[in-house]
């Protein structure tokens, strides 16, 4: 009778542990409130890369940058901010770019951002760290790939 007790106790504060774990946790639509800066645009290609070219290249320069914007509804936006009435204001040097709405899908990695003509874009949510937000985006430039957008919390 003692030894069944000494290994059901274990058990118990595994999983008390875990629950105390899972309710301090923020959900991901609260980690993504706030403000959000870009900080960089790396690109990786699906298609075999080049000799020495492994994984993530360098920075994306202003005009790829560009091209792909163009491909995009967002254009040139530099700071993000989610606000909690599902609101996503855009930003360029400081000035009202774009107004959105957002929303979380999937598991909370899809992030899909409408627009006021009902068109929308979604992005994977690689990271969201209380400081890093990253997210993907396939490109269709002529050379197949992925986009890798960078963002430091800055509030």
């Amino acid at each position: 009778m003692k030894s069944s007790f000494i290994s059901i106790v274990p058990i118990i504060t595994f999983s008390g542990l875990f629950l105390f774990m899972i309710s301090n946790d923020k959900s991901p639509e609260l980690k993504l409130i706030g403000k959000w800066e870009e900080v960089s645009w790396e690109y990786e290609k699906v298609d075999k890369p080049e000799k020495n070219r492994e994984g993530w290249i360098e920075e994306i320069d202003d005009q790829v940058q560009k091209e792909m914007y163009s491909h995009l509804f967002i254009h040139e936006a530099e700071l993000w901010n989610f606000l909690t009435n599902k609101n996503l204001l855009l930003f360029k040097n400081e000035n009202k770019h774009d107004s959105l709405r957002w929303k979380l899908k999937g598991r909370g990695n899809v992030l899909e951002l409408q627009h006021n003509n009902l068109e929308t874009e979604q992005y994977i949510i690689h990271d969201l760290t209380p400081d890093e937000l990253v997210l993907h985006f396939n490109s269709d430039l002529q050379v197949r790939g992925i986009v890798k957008m960078i963002f430091k919390r800055i509030d």
